[in-house]
């Protein structure tokens, strides 16, 4: 009898259109909202096993600026990188689309995201296109954390640098 060894396919790539019913899905599964999220999915990567998206994150552009927004991780994929490789992945998208400075709101990881760079801010300090986001003005609570990551000041995120999963 011949033994095959099964190996697991691992990679992160750009969203594509097909992926966002399971991306909505995932977002749901963890707790977080889906609002914006059909809008912004241009501008989203997923984190894919075997074929099936286990993770995502995304980047909305609002004007010269941005935010991050929907990091998330499938609990039975947490604990593998995959929220910290993709959230260096829409760090380094946003370098390159020129964003100035990337701003998210969060009510459960602000002492994750410092490691990518990221610092408190009050929430009315981001500029007037964030604002008006529908992430800012209706989706996020008012007791959300606002942190912001200065792009042209951040270094190139390292991809060695540990991680635990957890999401935004």
């Amino acid at each position: 009898m011949e033994v095959t060894a099964v190996r697991d396919t691992v990679q992160t790539r750009r969203a594509v259109p097909a992926d966002l019913v399971v991306a909505l899905g995932l977002l749901e599964a963890v707790g977080l909202p889906g609002a914006g999220v059909r809008e912004a999915f241009d501008h989203f990567r997923v984190g894919e096993q075997n074929g099936r998206v286990v993770a995502v994150a995304g980047l909305e552009v609002c004007g010269r600026d941005g935010i991050l927004r929907s990091v998330a991780v499938h609990p039975d994929h947490r604990n593998r990188d995959w929220g910290a490789r993709l959230t260096r992945e829409v760090i380094d998208a946003a370098r390159h689309a020129g964003v100035r400075r990337l701003y998210l709101l969060t009510t459960t990881a602000a002492a994750w995201f410092p490691r990518f760079g990221f610092r408190t801010t009050e929430r009315d300090a981001a500029p007037p296109e964030v604002l008006d986001s529908i992430e800012f003005r209706e989706v996020c609570p008012d007791s959300a954390i606002a942190m912001v990551l200065d792009l042209h000041l951040a270094p190139t995120p390292d991809s060695t640098a540990p991680s635990v999963e957890t999401h935004s």
